[in-house]
């Protein structure tokens, strides 16, 4: 499900942003790569 264009205000849409690239960037940093083919397959998962 996707939200309407214009629902959200830029400043939500950058909180957003930032938010994410941070969490993913916490993640990779902390994930060990003997793991990424397991990561890989599971989040492959959700988009099924």
């Amino acid at each position: 499900m996707h939200i309407s264009e214009g629902v959200l205000s830029a400043p939500v849409l950058v909180a957003g942003a930032l938010l994410t690239v941070g969490g993913t960037a916490l993640g990779l940093k902390k994930m060990d790569y003997e793991r990424i083919p397991e990561v890989a397959v599971l989040s492959s998962a959700f988009f099924v």
